[in-house]
């Protein structure tokens, strides 16, 4: 940032974007570089615009508070600015406009003092002179917003005033500093960002506030000394966690939205987004357990073979589904990276929470993939260890590629309002789905989709253990198949298979 600022004073480059995490300390910049610009006399005609003037008033305040408090500047420059402020621009915290001192000589004004003015990008730019000078440095700060960008007059607007006031601009003197943050991939923000790619006297830095996404994971702070990744590595640390200030942004109407264009500088389209945000209903623990309900659970693994699985597991995608009376869905859906034996303790870890909530599972579904074809004999074997049999079966591709499943298996139910979120509980569902079709990770979509293979509304279907028994006929007796949807894989030299 600062280099950008040394290289702007000397016109190598013309304009500076900073599109950059929030409480990146780029206001501050802006400010101390306005005051600069001030007590050095570089720029007789300072402009500061935002979409809404009070911005771009707070920070003339916060200007003029330095030039009449701060002790060291009045050591160095004298009194750059003495006139009393008004009750209420002192009580407001708001500046629209002021002039420093003129320079005296004889009791004679012989240069007049610096203009600073403060605008709306929803001023016309026309007029803006002072003695025979037009601006010559204008700050844009927050000049796009979500509302504006929900706003197609105020998107063009805003873009017709950049126009304006670069032609309103001192053509020698000419420099411009942009701040703001990434929330639309067509809105002005970007517009600034593709002609830097053209004009090589327009510089733009991106900086989030740490590298990677919300789907595969975050990881090195861009300002480590301030932010760290976790709350306990916060605490140890005294800084900032960015966990925390995730966690802090989340709202059940919008998610991660927010964090992820104001922080992580990737903005996520509403208007392409073929899942809706608003379309996620949530619905407390409370609330469901009040309802007739039959539980079901798809597994999305790995279609890894045997083996091939990571040291640190690889992620699977799991979808609890409450489904009531109605046939409406009642999702807790999540994603993790499991190794195999993580995998089957996982199965056993939710068999048992539901028990728990008094909804045992009609059905386990996983993915009929070689990895998890290659599971089955641990998960037999712990089943006769733990003497507790779950009711699983296969889940069939049928040659239906992941996009098509999650197509055809979600997007009618959520249009129709048929699926409802546990509170909190659907954070990987939802991120994927606003992604979708272009989200690096679909396994908790693809979880969820399954769910329409085997889901059906309670009181239609029984658990498992409710049923009648079904068995066949081998070698070595009658046996009771482990997958109920399986009966011709059963193997009669085994005659433990289904115990």
């Amino acid at each position: 940032m600062m280099g950008d600022v040394h290289d702007l004073m000397n016109f190598r480059i013309r304009e500076v974007a900073w599109f950059m995490f929030g409480e990146s300390a780029k206001t501050s910049f802006a400010k101390a570089l306005i005051l600069y610009m001030i007590v050095f006399d570089i720029e007789p005609y300072i402009n500061a615009d935002a979409f809404d003037s009070t911005n771009s008033e707070r920070i003339l305040f916060d200007v003029v508070l330095e030039l009449q408090t701060n002790a060291r500047i009045a050591e160095d420059f004298g009194e750059l600015y003495n006139t009393k402020r008004t009750k209420e621009q002192v009580t407001q915290k708001r500046v629209k406009d002021f002039v420093t001192n003129p320079e005296m000589e004889d009791g004679e004004i012989i240069k007049e003092g610096i203009r600073v003015e403060a605008h709306s990008t929803q001023e016309s730019v026309r007029g803006r002179i002072h003695g025979s000078m037009r601006p010559g440095f204008v700050l844009l700060d927050d000049f796009e917003t979500k509302k504006t960008l929900r706003s197609e007059v105020a998107t063009n607007q805003i873009r017709t005033h950049m126009q304006e006031f670069k032609r309103g601009l001192d053509s020698s003197r000419r420099r411009v500093l942009y701040l703001g943050n990434i929330l639309s991939e067509y809105g002005n923000v970007q517009s600034v960002i593709e002609r830097s790619k053209v004009d090589h006297e327009l510089r733009v830095r991106v900086v989030p506030i740490c590298q990677g996404d919300l789907m595969s994971g975050l990881h090195d702070p861009t300002w480590p000394e301030r932010w760290a990744l976790t709350d306990a590595e916060a605490i140890a640390t005294n800084k900032v966690s960015i966990e925390g200030k995730r966690r802090s942004m989340w709202t059940p109407e919008e998610g991660d939205m927010d964090f992820q264009s104001e922080m992580l500088c990737q903005p996520i389209d509403e208007a392409k987004a073929i899942f809706k945000r608003d379309w996620f209903q949530p619905i407390t623990w409370e609330a469901l357990m009040q309802k007739k309900l039959a539980a079901y659970v798809t597994i999305d693994t790995p279609s890894r073979k045997e083996g091939e699985i990571s040291k640190d597991g690889d992620y699977v995608g799991i979808c609890i589904n409450w489904i009531d009376r109605e046939g409406k869905w009642h999702l807790k859906a999540w994603r993790e990276k499991l190794g195999p034996t993580a995998i089957i303790e996982k199965i056993f870890g939710i068999y048992s929470f539901l028990l728990q909530a008094g909804t045992p599972p009609v059905k386990f579904g996983w993915e009929d993939t070689a990895f998890t074809r290659g599971l089955e004999p641990m998960l037999r074997h712990e089943q006769r260890t733990r003497q507790v049999f779950l009711p699983m079966m296969w889940l069939k591709h049928a040659g239906r590629s992941k996009e098509d499943r999650i197509r055809t298996g979600l997007l009618y139910r959520y249009e129709t309002r048929s699926i409802f979120h546990l509170e909190g509980e659907c954070k990987d569902l939802e991120n994927e789905l606003v992604r979708f079709p272009d989200a690096p990770f679909d396994d908790t979509g693809d979880a969820a989709a399954y769910q329409s293979d085997i889901a059906r509304p309670a009181g239609t279907e029984r658990p498992r253990d409710t049923q009648p028994e079904r068995v066949i006929e081998t070698a070595y007796g009658k046996v009771k198949p482990a997958y109920e949807d399986d009966i011709d894989y059963l193997d009669p030299q085994y005659p433990d298979i289904g115990i």
